[in-house]
């Protein structure tokens, strides 16, 4: 099994959804990486990620909880460490992949930021600054100062060489090779406000990977103990992050895969396939984030310093399945609302056998209005999804 099997292996029972379990997997490979290893080009581009987990309460945006796990399990050196209590996965300067606080203040950040710097044993001798956010809430971050961390939310994505902030109590904190990774979750009316009070900017936005879900995968009255298959795959994921703690350097696209991906974003047509005005930032930088993702997939099999085909391949779809819904992250309740119900439509009619509007309106009526169920009705018939017969809508 590839390392990314035996992570879903390890979270076949976590109710969040598949799409949910890869961005996690994704983000533990970024975070692993840091700032030490970058694609190889006029502009470096490093694998770090901005993942947001937009969705109601109860469908798995918990699994930010296992990258924690993950992140926080060695201390410097490659010890593990033990018990992982809360005071010492908090504080940086002894972790392998350093994680932040889950609340701090802008200036707190910057000062543990300045201050957690990490050596790299090359010639020259490379020094950098990365750290994690693994969040429950984004709205965490923006409780104070939301401004001034928003700023450096959009230096911490680029990874700047240099940054600087001056206080008059606490001087200048200098951050040397920043980079940031995050990975936060939140529910849809409170990503909302962040958008309205202008703390999400158009910046940031294009700087997010917003994944929707509506549903969690399963439900557990009690979620089972870990077998011993599923706690071998973690030894075996764990070993594999030592390795990726000690990479350093430039990697490349093989000729192949790079003929492969310009041909691909040649074409608008082939890669801009949501065509949502929601997302009109999003696609501004798709080839960037295309490359991050692209990077995360690799090193999460391989120490090799070279992509090939398959894995801009498996970025490419995976970047086109989380795309089809990503416009309800910014849409108005009411668009979710209709988008949401689609599936539930097709079960109620698969359940029934065949069903009237009205039929359907009996189940929907507290949540859709009949003018937004039947346009959930007719975009079912045009996409093929159920068809009329003798007058009643029946599943395909």
């Amino acid at each position: 099994m590839t390392n990314h099997e035996l992570f879903r292996l390890y979270t076949s029972e976590h109710p969040a959804s598949d799409n949910y379990i890869d961005a996690t997997w994704l983000f533990i490979i970024s975070a692993a990486l840091q700032r030490r290893v970058w694609l190889d080009s006029s502009n470096k581009i490093f694998p770090n990620q901005y993942i947001i987990l937009v969705a109601p309460p109860g469908t798995g945006k918990s699994i930010t909880s296992v990258a924690h796990e993950f992140l926080t399990w060695f201390k410097e050196g490659g010890i593990i460490n033990d018990g992982r209590d809360p005071e010492n996965s908090n504080n940086p300067t002894k972790l392998l992949f350093p994680c932040s606080a889950n609340s701090t203040t802008f200036e707190k950040f910057v000062e543990t930021l300045s201050a957690n710097r990490q050596i790299v044993r090359a010639k020259p001798t490379y020094i950098h600054c990365s750290t994690a956010f693994v969040l429950d809430e984004l709205t965490s971050l923006f409780k104070k100062e939301s401004e001034a961390m928003m700023s450096l939310l959009l230096s911490g994505w680029v990874c700047v060489g240099e940054f600087e902030h001056t206080t008059i109590k606490r001087g200048c904190n200098y951050v040397k090779n920043m980079c940031v990774n995050m990975i936060a979750g939140t529910q849809p009316d409170t990503f909302t406000k962040l958008r309205e009070k202008d703390i999400i900017t158009s910046g940031l936005s294009r700087r997010l990977i917003c994944i929707w879900e509506s549903k969690s995968r399963v439900r557990h009255f009690l979620r089972p103990t870990f077998t011993p298959e599923q706690l071998n795959a973690r030894g075996t994921i764990l070993s594999h992050l030592l390795q990726l703690a000690r990479l350093y350097g430039p990697c490349t696209y093989t000729p192949e895969a790079m003929e492969y991906v310009q041909n691909h974003f040649a074409d608008a047509g082939r890669w801009i396939l949501n065509k949502s005005p929601y997302l009109a930032n999003y696609y501004s930088t798709k080839n960037e984030h295309f490359h991050k993702i692209a990077m995360a997939f690799h090193f999460g099999e391989s120490t090799s310093m070279t992509i090939g085909l398959p894995t801009c391949v498996k970025a490419i779809d995976f970047l086109e399945r989380i795309e089809q819904k990503m416009h309800l992250c910014y849409a108005p309740k009411a668009q979710t609302d209709v988008a949401d119900s689609k599936d539930d439509i097709i079960a109620l009619i698969s359940t029934l056998g065949s069903a009237t509007t009205s039929d359907i309106y009996t189940h929907f009526y507290k949540k859709l209005t009949f003018i937004q169920l039947q346009e959930a009705i007719s975009d079912l018939v045009a996409s093929n999804m159920i068809k009329i017969e003798k007058g009643r809508y029946v599943t395909k």
